[in-house]
């Protein structure tokens, strides 16, 4: 019984050790993914620390979660040093099951004057369950990660090898098509137009050669 006093202190501890570890904000480097993210729909955001930025680079926050549970997604941009203004995304689907937030750094590697950029992350529910408003899925799974931009162009440097391998698909697919077309269509042609007497012609004349 006398160290009933001490195990408390010491699970109090390690759950204050919990909840502020939980609380901390995660880091997001570009082309790093962190999978299995879970976030409380209608509550409190996820906090992301952006690093390992370059100056003057465009860069996207992509996050996708299963079209299964309808949800809004709202990105803020905050600089955790500063009570500045926060960068808002448009909280609406653009796709089925993926929402983005487009930014770019100046010289600094600032975003915006933020000089230790994070993004905050909520989910808001998108329907109504029809059991009421507290059934239903209550928290969201993610996947999210921090992607830079080509320049001009504006395309993900992680979605290069799609791009590369749907340009291959497509060389090859027109290349097999001008050679049927130029070499294998027209002999089929001609072997379907061929009149069959021709074949019977011949098989007669060899006959005649052999007797």
């Amino acid at each position: 019984m006398q160290y009933r006093p001490v195990l408390l202190l010491l699970l109090s501890l390690l759950l204050l050790t919990v909840l502020t570890c939980s609380a901390q904000s995660k880091l997001l480097k570009p082309f790093e993914y962190i999978t299995g993210e879970v976030v409380n729909l209608d509550g409190d955001a996820r906090a992301y620390q952006l690093t390992g930025l370059k100056p003057s680079t465009g860069y996207e926050v992509r996050l996708s979660f299963p079209a299964s549970i309808p949800a809004f997604i709202e990105f803020q941009i905050v600089d955790g040093s500063a009570a500045a203004p926060a960068l808002r995304s448009k909280p609406a689907r653009r796709l089925l099951d993926c929402e983005k937030l487009i930014f770019a750094t100046d010289s600094n590697s600032a975003v915006q004057g933020f000089a230790h950029p994070a993004v905050l992350v909520t989910a808001k529910r998108r329907s109504v369950h029809r059991d009421g408003p507290t059934a239903g899925a209550s928290k969201l799974v993610y996947n999210i990660v921090l992607a830079e931009l080509l320049p001009v162009v504006g395309l993900p440097l992680d979605s290069i090898p799609v791009v590369v391998a749907v340009v291959a698909a497509v060389l090859i697919a027109l290349v097999w098509s001008l050679y049927w077309s130029r070499s294998i269509f027209p002999q089929l042609l001609l072997w379907l137009t061929a009149p069959p007497t021709a074949a019977v012609t011949t098989s007669s004349s060899a006959a005649k050669r052999d007797s």
